[in-house]
């Protein structure tokens, strides 16, 4: 018919044609204020947390575009949601009758293994998470799990280095002992202290020697003992002493202490060592009337 304004001339017949609409409602579950970012994006338009849930009216037959982001960030730190499914008709949707899509999310925290105490020589695994091992050089290790999940961990208590005579030794894990439950973000950190290697050793004794020939901080050592080494923390002190005379199962043999090779007694370790104590053969001269 014609156009408004009409100039009424005659008798006319105006006629309005309608299209049935539906409601398309776009919300979500599982997502709290401190969502931040793109939601959902329908029909290229993208929708962030404070505008769901979104509804628009759709011509009947008419077809809707959407995706929800698969993971949507937090104003929190450490804080994410992840999407787990979609409720409602796949995109693209031909629209029949009124619909609701609700994204589904769970919230995840961001879970750090990290170190104290190592340095780059650290060989092998230092930390099993979930069964996976991480070395020094893929820490900090960050993963994102979901709220509620379990997490078992286990931090070596010995690490290898490539320096001979250089290891590290576990001294604590602060935070929540293995296994936990995810309830919020959190760094856990295994604390290494550096050891090195004291060797006590000895020249100049052979397998008739008897008796204890060096005391390692209290604890005597006998021949068939050495080379006899041990592990100890970077800063701590040592204490030893050879004895200045050794027996012999051999009648009228036995050795006499000629030098003790390496730092005196008590020293401060700050590196690996050897300390040798070094004897010679004295046999028994016996002088008759």
């Amino acid at each position: 018919g014609p156009a408004s304004p009409i100039t009424v001339s005659g008798s006319t017949t105006v006629t309005g044609y309608y299209a049935s609409q539906y409601s398309v409602t776009f919300s979500h579950s599982g997502l709290d204020s401190s969502a931040t970012g793109t939601v959902v994006t329908v029909n290229s338009v993208l929708k962030d947390y404070a505008d769901l849930p979104y509804s628009l009216w759709v011509d009947s037959g008419s077809s809707v575009t959407y995706s929800y982001t698969p993971s949507v960030s937090s104003s929190v730190s450490g804080k994410r949601f992840r999407l787990t499914g979609v409720t409602g008709p796949t995109s693209p949707i031909t629209v029949t009758a009124p619909t609701t899509v609700t994204g589904n999310y769970t919230i995840q925290y961001l879970i750090t293994f990290a170190n104290s105490g190592l340095d780059s020589m650290a060989t092998g695994t230092v930390v099993t998470v979930d069964g996976v091992p991480k070395t020094y050089v893929d820490l900090p290790y960050s993963v994102w799990l979901d709220s509620g999940s379990s997490v078992t961990y286990s931090y070596n208590s010995i690490v290898s280095s490539s320096v001979a005579g250089q290891r590290f030794r576990l001294v604590a894990v602060h935070c929540p002992p293995s296994p936990f439950i995810v309830t919020g973000p959190i760094t856990i950190t295994g604390e290494y202290c550096k050891q090195y290697q004291i060797t006590f050793a000895q020249s100049g004794l052979d397998s008739t020697a008897t008796g204890t020939v060096v005391t390692v901080n209290g604890v005597p050592k006998m021949y068939a003992d050495l080379p006899y080494s041990v592990w100890l923390d970077s800063g701590s002190s040592v204490t030893y002493s050879y004895s200045s005379t050794v027996s012999s199962s051999v009648a009228g043999k036995r050795f006499r202490l000629v030098a003790i090779h390496s730092p005196t007694s008590p020293f401060t370790v700050t590196g690996p060592v050897t300390i040798t104590g070094e004897y010679c053969i004295q046999y028994q001269v016996t002088f008759a009337q």
